[in-house]
């Protein structure tokens, strides 16, 4: 990938064909091929990233010519292909758009704590606008799923006990809008630490590894972060869902920080790293990281390593 970050380092044309490009990719994947749904979140990640690349490495004046451009490419593109020229260039605005701000605070602050802190302010605002424009959503999408498990023939439907399926469409459409402002503020963190990597590796190589290693919110934001939580847990439903997700996922990130400082500090096999992220399909290993990284605000774990 380091190699596509010097093709997008020579000039605002190239970066705005290249981001375009990646997204009208990952749209096509989505469509044709349902199945790679993974490898086309890659390609709108990547192509977000490239536009917090332009930030991070020639600011905001230059990703508004990036983006004029690229705009201009979409819309060429969906009138072409789908007829309607707005619907490419809209959808990449929305998708790019929380990574640009995040990019923007990290270019200005210089700090990778505030910056994802950001993505998760970016995460929140996502879910209070699900829940003004779309409050229905989630019935909706329940509903949906209903109609299609009428279709199921009977003897799918006897696998499980009375009601079950009824349950668990319940479960996920109660949990969408928090999926959406996690998807949200992830989408924007990984893209803006794949162009801060980037960044670094073209004009301070390593510097990404030192900023990560160093990622700290400190004790105030540790106790904000629990008295949230807290709060997530009285209020319950979507809205203490939606909270307590961001707030755990902003400790997870932290606690990914301090397992990488570990491992590179102590002289660990990075086996240690693999395993870790091989256990994230669990859900407790994320619980546990959060917790890891809610600690290190407390007892620097990190300083006490070196």
């Amino acid at each position: 990938m380091l190699g596509l970050a010097k093709v997008v380092d020579n000039g605002p044309v190239t970066a705005a064909l290249v981001a375009a490009g990646l997204f009208v990719f990952g749209i096509t994947l989505q469509t044709t091929a349902p199945a790679a749904s993974m490898l086309s979140l890659l390609m709108y990640v990547l192509s977000t990233s490239v536009v917090c690349f332009v930030v991070l490495r020639r600011g905001e004046s230059a990703v508004v010519h990036v983006l004029a451009i690229a705009f201009v490419a979409l819309f060429i593109v969906s009138v072409l292909v789908l007829k309607a020229g707005l619907i490419l260039p809209i959808s990449a605005f929305v998708f790019w758009v929380a990574g640009m701000v995040v990019a923007v605070v990290l270019r200005r602050t210089v700090d990778l704590s505030i910056s994802t802190l950001a993505a998760a302010g970016c995460g929140a605002l996502a879910f209070v606008g699900v829940m003004l424009f779309a409050p229905d959503l989630a019935d909706q999408w329940s509903k949906a799923v209903r109609a299609i498990l009428e279709t199921m023939p009977m003897e799918d439907k006897a696998r499980f006990p009375s009601g079950q399926l009824e349950k668990i469409t319940d479960k996920f459409a109660q949990m969408l809008p928090s999926a959406i402002a996690l998807s949200v503020m992830l989408v924007a963190l990984g893209s803006v630490y794949i162009a801060r990597w980037w960044q670094a590796s073209i004009v301070n190589p390593g510097g990404f590894q030192q900023e990560f290693h160093g990622l700290r919110y400190g004790r105030i934001i540790a106790l904000g972060g629990l008295i949230l939580i807290a709060i997530a847990i009285s209020v319950g439903g979507p809205n203490g869902i939606a909270l307590a997700s961001l707030v755990i996922m902003c400790f997870f990130i932290q606690g990914l920080s301090v397992a990488h400082a570990l491992v590179k500090q102590r002289g660990m096999s990075a086996a240690w790293l693999v395993g870790i992220y091989l256990l994230m399909i669990l859900p407790q290993t994320v619980l546990l990281l959060g917790a890891l990284g809610m600690s290190d605000n407390i007892y620097s774990l990190r300083k006490n390593a070196e």
